[in-house]
Parts: C-alpha cells; structure tokens; sequence
C-alpha cells in the first residue's frame, strides 16, 4: 500500500494550476483505476478457480480490503480533484 499512499501524498500537495492543466491529478487518478483494476482481475481469477483451502479465503479477503483501500482512496483523489477544480472556477468569476 506504499504506492498508494504515495499517490495520495503526491496529489495532495499538487497546486491548483497544475491541476486545471490537466495533468497531475488526472494522471494519479488513471494509475489509480489501472491498480483497481488488477486488484478486480485478481479477483475475478481467485473466484473461478475457485475458493478450495482457507489460504485461498485468506487470499480472497486480502484482495477484498485492498480493494477497499483503493477504491476509498480514489473516490477521496477525485473529490479532492473536483474541489480544486470548483475552487479554481470561483476564483475566475
């Protein structure tokens, strides 16, 4: 989870010019969804081989909370994201 905390942070401290650019933010959020992605493939391969031993539930939990994590932490990118934007609007009005 190291990498997502570091998109996180690096968004975070991203000005609001870069922002409206059309860069950083957009970037984070697309690397983001890719990770979700493979979080979702990962999932959908456990689930039809099939659930046969507990190390196998423990697997499926495991990419379940991360799955958790990622989403929760792209959902927070994109309302930080249109935040910027909505305050970068307001501020040429």
């Amino acid at each position: 989870m190291k990498s997502l905390e570091n998109f996180q942070a690096q968004a975070l401290v991203t000005s609001q010019a870069q922002a409206i650019k059309g860069g950083t933010y957009p970037d984070y959020i697309q690397a983001m969804q890719t990770q979700l992605a493979g979080i979702q493939s990962n999932i959908d391969t456990l689930m039809s081989n099939g659930i046969s031993s507990p190390s196998d539930m423990m697997q499926l939990q495991s990419l379940m909370n991360q799955y958790s994590q990622q989403n929760s932490a792209l959902n927070n990118l994109i309302k930080t994201y249109n935040d910027s934007l909505k305050n970068i609007a307001q501020n040429m009005s």
